[in-house]
């Protein structure tokens, strides 16, 4: 069976728009990711001591969504199997600097990218 808007068949559209659906998770994983670290800057001015693991805590995100970013970029490529790698390494640093939400979603991602790689 064939689309009739896109000329595609059916199960390579619903492949495309789980695509898609990944890429939206690693945008918004990503932002997730780089405002996480703000309230280090936000938070500094009003902390007696300055503590190394929220530093650390903050470094480790600010990797893991630069991460993501190349996950993203790997999925507009077609680059899935590296993406679906890439993205539970990121998610799961992310999992692990107690930022939750951005991790999940990129994780997902990560799933969908490599479930719907071609072979």
């Amino acid at each position: 069976m064939r689309c009739e808007g896109c000329g595609l068949g059916v199960l390579e559209s619903y492949r495309q728009m789980l695509l898609d659906v990944a890429e939206l998770l690693f945008v918004v994983g990503v932002v997730a990711g780089f405002l996480s670290p703000l309230y280090l800057v936000i938070a500094i001015p009003y902390l007696h001591a300055f503590p190394s693991p929220l530093i650390i805590s903050s470094i480790i995100s600010l990797a893991a969504a630069f991460l993501s970013v190349d996950c993203y970029q790997n999925v507009k490529k077609e680059k899935l199997r590296e993406a679906g790698f890439r993205g539970a390494i990121a998610g799961a640093l992310l999992i692990v600097t107690a930022t939750l939400l951005a991790g999940f979603l990129v994780i997902v991602a990560g799933i969908i990218s490599y479930i719907y790689r071609t072979r």
